[in-house]
Formats: C-alpha cells, sequence, structure tokens
C-alpha cells in the first residue's frame, strides 16, 4: 500500500478490526520507509448504485452530489429542522444510508456542546466532522450590532473549537478519522470581522492538523472564493458586482473539499483561478491588502 506521506509504496499491517458494523476491514499501516501511519479500509466490491431521476433519466449516484447539496441547504444560514429531516429523507433514500438530525443553534454555549457531545460518542462514532456553521454579518463593525458580532464569532470560531476538541479526542482514541473546517479566501484579506474569523480556522486548522499528525486522524481547512449559494442575498450584499466567472458551483468546492481529506490536505484552495489570487495575496505587502482586499472588498464598507 503507497504511503500517502512519502510515497513508498510499501507498508506493514500493525492492527487490523472491523469497522461500519463489520462492512469493512479497517487496517493501520506502518510505512517501511518514513515509518509514519495511515489507516486504510477494505470493503466488498458493489454493484454501482443507479438513480433514477424525476424525468425517468438514470445516472450513477455520486455521494459528493450529496454533500454538494447538503452544502448549498445549510451554508450560511439557519435552516429549519423541517427542511433538514427533508434532507435526511432524500439522503436515506437516494443513498441507502442511516442518517441522524440534531438541531442545534451553534452560537450558544448549549447548543454546540450539544454537538460536540454527540460528536464525541463512542458509541456511535463520527468519521468525518466538517464545520460548515456562519454566516455574513450583513453590517458594518462601526455602528453595528454587538450582539451581531459576538453571535459571528461564537458561531464561525467558538463552535468550530469546541467540536473540534470534542472530535480530536475521540477520533484519536480509536486511531481514524477526519475533520473539515471550512474557512475562506477572506481569511488572506482584511475585510473586516467575517476575514479575521475565517483567518483563526485556517491557522487553527493548521496547529491541530500538525498537532494530530501520525494519529490516523487528517485535519483539513477548504478556502473556497465566490460561491453560488445564498450566502450574499441573506448578507444584504449584491453579489452582481462580481462577475459571473468568479463564482464557483457548490458541487466543485464540495468535491475540492472532500478530495483533500481523502489525500490528507491541510489547506484546500478550489480551482485553479483561486489559488493563484491565493498565491498573490500572501505574497502582496500587507499595506496594498488593506488598500485594495479591505472593507471595500465585502461590498458593505465592513
Amino acid at each position: 500500500m503507497k504511503c500517502p506521506y512519502c510515497g513508498h509504496p510499501e507498508s506493514k499491517v500493525i492492527d487490523s478490526r472491523p469497522a461500519d458494523e463489520n462492512a469493512s476491514i479497517r487496517r493501520r499501516r506502518e510505512c517501511l520507509s518514513c515509518a509514519k501511519r495511515f489507516t486504510t479500509y477494505e470493503t466488498v466490491e458493489s454493484l454501482p448504485m443507479v438513480v433514477v431521476k424525476k424525468d425517468g433519466s438514470r445516472q450513477s449516484f455520486d455521494r459528493r452530489k450529496v454533500l454538494g447539496g447538503m452544502i448549498r441547504a445549510c451554508e450560511k444560514r439557519p435552516v429549519p429542522l423541517a427542511e433538514l429531516e427533508k434532507i435526511a429523507e432524500e439522503m436515506r433514500q437516494i443513498a441507502g444510508i442511516q442518517v441522524e438530525v440534531l438541531s442545534a443553534d451553534l452560537s450558544t454555549m448549549e447548543g454546540a456542546l450539544a454537538v460536540a457531545e454527540r460528536v464525541g460518542s463512542p458509541e456511535r462514532p463520527i468519521g468525518l466532522l466538517v464545520n460548515n456553521a456562519g454566516f455574513g454579518l450583513g453590517q458594518d463593525f462601526v455602528g453595528g450590532s454587538l450582539n451581531r458580532e459576538l453571535q459571528g464569532l461564537n458561531t464561525m470560531v467558538r463552535a468550530v473549537l469546541i467540536t473540534c476538541h470534542a472530535a480530536a479526542d475521540a477520533m484519536t482514541r480509536r486511531g481514524y478519522g477526519g475533520i473539515l473546517n471550512v474557512a475562506s479566501m477572506t481569511a488572506l484579506t482584511a475585510q473586516g470581522s467575517y476575514s479575521a474569523h475565517k483567518a483563526w480556522v485556517k491557522t487553527f486548522t493548521e496547529g491541530l492538523a500538525a498537532r494530530l499528525e501520525g494519529t490516523g486522524v487528517t485535519v483539513t481547512a477548504v478556502c473556497p472564493g465566490l460561491v453560488h449559494t445564498e450566502f450574499h442575498e441573506r448578507s444584504n450584499v449584491d453579489s452582481t458586482q462580481w462577475p459571473d466567472v468568479a463564482f464557483s458551483s457548490p458541487n466543485v468546492v464540495a468535491r475540492a473539499a472532500i478530495d483533500g481529506v481523502r489525500r490528507g490536505a491541510v489547506i484546500v484552495t478550489p480551482t485553479l483561478r483561486y489559488r493563484a489570487a491565493a498565491a498573490i495575496l500572501r505574497l502582496a505587502p500587507r499595506s496594498l491588502i488593506r488598500r485594495f482586499a479591505g472593507p471595500g472588498l465585502s461590498g458593505r464598507g465592513e
């Protein structure tokens, strides 16, 4: 088995045990070259699942499309419990998987701790934690609502810290798992509170990934640019100020994020366009960033 760290083609199995209710075999391996450990899974090959659409056409089932749908439905906005139940039922029918709905307000300590308790449950282990909750503040910092600022801070920073703490502890105990934190290209800019929150997510993810290296647990931050969702509309920002070519589809972002988790990548920036933009922002003097990628770039002047 090829080592994901150094690429050496040979490794040895140091532990094997059933996983996913005996549907697969989890193996801990050690690279014979760099001695780092990683986890692989063996499953029975099955016939491809075919989805019959409403118009009668058929296409291969793609779990990444399901994830993309979840991101479109839940990204940057409060989602009613009824909507979550509807999505869960669609996933049960389409993917044939078990889906559990836990409704919680992550801007509150009670909500964040409720999710953390579920994430850390040893009886019902979570294989991948995705921290995607967030929203545009929709206001200027100066003269804006302090409560709104604290809601954003608690949702996009405190809740990420709390859930990652629970997940990291539970996953390292069993030797496998993944954490995917949704940051943003704005982490490299100076657009105000939202940029600061996403910069924290990015830096925190890098530090946690370094801490968990070799444990079988991966930590990834995805840093998308503009995405075709309702984010700007709900933030009272006119999205038409940017050309359509600047936007990525949610499916593209979801696919890049999941591929990054599978590769063990720490930072993922979807699309070549935004990877180039990120490189420029990292090299540019901060004085230029503040001038050209500061509050005015958000469309609200924050």
